[in-house]
């Protein structure tokens, strides 16, 4: 992973943030329907955190974490659109595989974390 200024670092996490809420509020996955995209967690452990509902299970509320940054140093990971659409694919992969799919039970918990990760 390569260190960068805490400037550029969290201008990169913007990017990714933004991109990311454009990219998904502009339909990019059928159904979804986003409630909010930020960022949680510091340099080099920082999240983008993407809360959304689904058509499938309107009355849920769904939540995914990806990792801003790779540690394997990978050029490509900085770049924000790399980034975003390699989020996006993820999480058209978490609604839509068989062996994956949205829980079927939100249960009482607000947000039904994509791969309990909470």
């Amino acid at each position: 992973m390569v260190a960068a200024s805490s400037t550029s670092t969290r201008m990169f996490e913007d990017s990714v943030v933004d991109q990311t809420w454009r990219t998904l509020s502009a339909g990019s996955i059928p159904g979804l329907r986003v409630v909010s995209v930020s960022r949680e967690g510091v340099f080099p452990a920082t999240n983008v955190v993407v809360l959304f509902k689904h058509d499938t299970r309107p009355h849920c509320q769904f939540g995914m974490r990806y990792p801003v940054w790779d540690d394997d140093d990978d050029e490509r990971c900085r770049h924000a659109g790399f980034q975003v659409n390699t989020l996006v694919a993820n999480l058209r992969e978490w609604i839509d595989a068989v062996d994956l799919g949205l829980p079927l039970d939100c249960g009482n918990a607000e947000v039904a974390w994509l791969d309990d990760q909470n």
